[in-house]
């Protein structure tokens, strides 16, 4: 299988993240799929995170790749985000980038091939307020 980067699905797969996000959010849904009681606190989950979009995303068929780009810190992930256009080829959409910070929370943008922020920035933390855009 070949992979091309194409980024014409890009926005559609944006929008697909931000619905998502805001769907969870709406219904109050974070803690139930995000989050794991850790230290005293419940806690974001990145692989959670990563599980509950990939998840979603598969219905649309796009997907997460399984290659991951860390900086030199290890909880910043970057993943690919594939869109499976044919038999032949996946397309290279963009990426997807999840932090997780040290209180428990997680931060979510979709960036283009030279590492520029394509999409709204998203914390997601526990509790209540669940998702909020930056």
């Amino acid at each position: 299988m070949r992979i091309v980067y194409d980024d014409t699905k890009q926005k559609e797969a944006i929008k697909l993240i931000h619905d998502y996000l805001m769907f969870t959010h709406k219904h109050q849904l974070t803690d139930r799929r995000f989050c794991r009681w850790s230290y005293g606190m419940n806690r974001v989950e990145g692989y959670k995170v990563k599980e509950c979009i990939n998840g979603m995303l598969e219905d649309y068929r796009f997907s997460l790749g399984k290659d991951i780009s860390t900086s030199s810190i290890g909880n910043n992930r970057q993943y690919p985000i594939y869109y499976d256009g044919n038999d032949n080829e996946m397309q290279l959409c963009g990426y997807l980038n999840l932090t997780v910070g040290l209180y428990g929370e997680a931060y979510v943008s979709v960036s283009d091939f030279k590492d520029k922020v394509v999409s709204n920035r998203y914390k997601i933390y526990a509790g209540l307020g669940g998702i909020s855009i930056q």
